[in-house]
């Protein structure tokens, strides 16, 4: 049996011709491997590989493709940036991450009050493999001591002082402080300026006591931790301390004594005994010798009355005293008839 081709087909020629590509461009982040990144041209049926940039990591996705009649199959290889996490933790700081954890983010590092960073303005960033550098540390902030002062004296007396803790400053008894009586050792190491002493003027006044001398002690002007000795003249008592001494306050320490006379201090104890307000009133405005005898006169008024006076010490009168002050015996009568 013959076949017969025919005539159309038998010229019909098929020729496939290769064709090479041209560099490929891969996705962002990433880059050729190896020596490929050489070339400019690759052959049909060439493969390639991705990688990921330095600091970018396989998110997934196939990294090769390969050359396929002059084109590229496509790229499946996604990369992303590198996280480092947490760089962990700083004993008395904190740590934090205002731009993220991510390849070229950088981290702070912050000490607690009274600590201090060592060592310091350290810069940590994010690297291809983790955090660069090492983290520093927080050290507790001690100050020496404190500045001394001339006259004067500062407590507690110690070699270190810890953050925030305060001494105190005192001066010498002739001398006052100008400034504040307590400093702080701050965080950063230091204290604040200290007070100083000087020498204050201390000038109390001359006393002025009624009715009474003095006997001992200085003469203007009085400084400080002079003292004088008062006594009262003759007929009168002294209610308060004999001897005053001047204090840094420049004022006299107790409080100035008085003197008050015998007579007045009997009857008006009398007085406010018995209650006769009026009549002690009056009594202040008779001199000292009428005094004694109104006194007498209401002794023995009152001895016929059968009654009985504190303190009196002697109770007698003759009626020679009592006709010469008729008067004011009269008056006193008045006056008792008004009291009640």
């Amino acid at each position: 049996q013959t076949w017969q081709i025919p005539v159309h087909l038998s010229l019909s020629v098929f020729f496939i011709v290769a064709q090479d590509c041209s560099k490929p461009v891969g996705g962002d982040n990433m880059g050729l491997k190896g020596d490929d990144i050489l070339l400019q041209t690759f052959p049909e049926g060439k493969k390639v590989t991705f990688v990921c940039n330095n600091g970018y990591v396989t998110a997934g996705g196939s990294p090769s493709i390969t050359c396929t009649a002059g084109n590229w199959t496509t790229l499946m290889l996604k990369c992303e940036r590198y996280n480092c996490g947490s760089a962990g933790e700083v004993a008395n700081g904190n740590i934090d991450y205002p731009e993220g954890t991510e390849f070229g983010d950088k981290l702070v590092v912050t000490c607690n009050p009274c600590y201090n960073m060592v060592p310091n303005n350290v810069q940590l960033f994010c690297g291809a493999q983790g955090w660069l550098g090492r983290l520093p540390t927080c050290e507790v902030v001690t100050c020496d001591p404190p500045p001394t002062v001339a006259n004067g004296v500062v407590t507690p007396v110690k070699d270190s002082y810890d953050c925030s803790e305060v001494v105190q400053y005192k001066c010498q008894n002739d001398y006052t402080l100008s400034g504040s009586s307590s400093i702080s050792c701050s965080e950063h190491g230091t204290f604040g300026p200290a007070p100083t002493c000087v020498r204050k003027l201390v000038q109390c006044e001359d006393p002025k006591i009624d009715n009474a001398d003095q006997i001992e002690g200085s003469r203007p002007p009085h400084g400080y931790m002079s003292t004088v000795t008062y006594e009262c003249k003759s007929g009168y008592v002294m209610k308060g301390g004999r001897t005053l001494t001047c204090g840094i306050d420049s004022q006299w320490s107790p409080a100035l004594p008085t003197c008050q006379s015998k007579s007045l201090i009997e009857i008006t104890t009398w007085c406010k005994s018995v209650k006769y307000v009026t009549l002690h009133i009056l009594l202040s405005v008779f001199s000292l010798s009428d005094q004694i005898c109104i006194f007498c006169v209401l002794c023995l008024w009152l001895n016929l009355k059968k009654e009985k006076i504190k303190k009196s010490g002697f109770c007698f009168c003759s009626q020679f005293f009592f006709f010469i002050y008729v008067k004011k015996l009269l008056a006193i009568n008045a006056i008792f008839k008004v009291s009640g």
